[in-house]
């Protein structure tokens, strides 16, 4: 009797283990939930210890040890002798006990209810687009005009208090029917997405189940589509695209290069036709470029379409932009705007810029950029213009400037 369970406990007892617990332990000391119903199970599992050779589970709340036999007599209400004799028909083919059917309980996750998009929301969101933090940088950075032209094309709002997302970009199938909208918060000054605040989706707030769907903005037809990476980066190149009145070029995203492929097989518009660019955004060692062009090779042969990959950013950004991981959107920002070396230590040290005299910012300003030889007057006379760009009270006989908002 002794042999015949060393057998069972040792031969089978991982195998016990996995029809109690409905997967296969894998590790020392992984913990499971056997009989520890509580919040925070107490159940460990170990392939062997110091005392026992053999699969076990230990409670370190009970101090009590389970080994296979006695985890399955107690599992199924049986003595642990009555509970040797089913082990034995059931893993080593003795007839003369009835072998008791067992089967492994699954355990099922409830599949979520698919998104229907509520009416109601959709229309605030539209309604109320006026408290997107991004059309108002936009309104800013490229004007009412080019603003208007970029709300027309995309459908872009805001969200419901108390969400703290700010935008909602909205992705609609060829007819412009809302499918599904991200959920983004923004910095109104300059664009820039707040990373302290992680992206969100409609049918996530919602609880439900939708993920197909196709390129923000492909309800807007042309021969010829720019297929950038995030939606922020689609509207700034439509403005852009406004501003130089170039009228045949339609500028989708795939909201991240993750999601390209499966972007285009669930595209509800006729892609057959079409030129395609992606433009991907860079890096100091060319990785997203080397990634956009394998899932455009593969794209390409698997629906048959054409598709082509800029390389403008990777031949022409310099290495410290790439290393901020530049994209166009980026580029066009600081041509408009003048964004460079000084906005971007004004943004960053404006309490400092603020609260001392002119040659203590210069000293500063040197100390950071030390290449770029910048000298006291020149320093100031950009620093006033980038006062009036951005709408900030220049004063001329001490500190460099107050902020004020736009």
């Amino acid at each position: 009797m002794e042999d015949l369970i060393d057998r069972l406990n040792s031969e089978f007892g991982l195998q016990i283990f996995a029809e109690l617990l409905g997967f296969t332990p894998q590790k020392n000391g992984q913990k499971v939930r056997l009989f520890d119903n509580t919040r925070t199970s107490q159940d460990y599992f170990y392939l062997k210890g110091k005392r026992l050779y053999f699969p076990h589970v230990h409670n370190f709340s009970s101090g009590e040890t389970y080994t296979p036999i006695t985890a399955y007599a107690k599992a199924h209400g049986l003595t642990n002798s009555e509970a040797v004799k089913e082990l034995k028909a059931k893993y080593i083919l003795d007839i003369s006990t009835p072998k008791r059917t067992y089967q492994t309980p699954k355990v099922v996750t409830p599949k979520k209810p698919t998104l229907e998009i509520d009416a109601n929301d959709f229309a605030f969101s539209v309604q109320n687009a006026q408290n997107s933090n991004l059309l108002t940088f936009l309104r800013h950075a490229f004007g009412n005009e080019a603003t208007y032209f970029v709300r027309k094309c995309y459908v872009v709002g805001s969200t419901k208090a108390p969400h703290k997302y700010d935008t909602a970009f909205w992705y609609c199938d060829k007819d412009r029917k809302p499918l599904n909208a991200k959920l983004m918060a923004y910095n109104a000054s300059n664009g820039k997405r707040n990373k302290n605040i992680a992206p969100n989706w409609y049918h996530a707030v919602k609880g439900k189940e939708n993920t197909n769907f196709g390129f923000f903005g492909e309800h807007l037809e042309a021969e010829t589509i720019w297929i950038v990476e995030s939606e922020k980066t689609a509207l700034i190149v439509t403005a852009y695209l406004f501003l130089n009145n170039v009228t045949d070029i339609a500028v989708w995203a795939c909201g991240g290069r993750q999601f390209l492929k499966s972007r285009f097989e669930q595209s509800t518009q006729n892609l057959q036709g079409k030129r395609f660019i992606l433009v991907p955004d860079c890096d100091t060692e060319n990785k997203d470029f080397s990634e956009w062009q394998s899932k455009a090779n593969e794209i390409s042969q698997s629906l048959g379409i054409d598709i082509e990959i800029s390389t403008y950013l990777m031949e022409t950004l310099t290495y410290e932009q790439k290393a901020q991981k530049y994209d166009v959107a980026d580029v066009i920002v600081k041509a408009i705007t003048g964004h460079n070396e000084l906005t971007e230590f004004i943004e960053k040290d404006i309490e400092f810029c603020k609260a001392y005299d002119k040659e203590q910012i210069h000293k500063r300003f040197t100390c950071k950029y030390p290449n770029l030889m910048i000298d006291f007057k020149q320093f100031f006379v950009e620093v006033e213009a980038y006062c009036n760009r951005n709408k900030h009270v220049f004063n001329s006989d001490t500190t460099a400037f107050m902020i004020e908002p736009f």
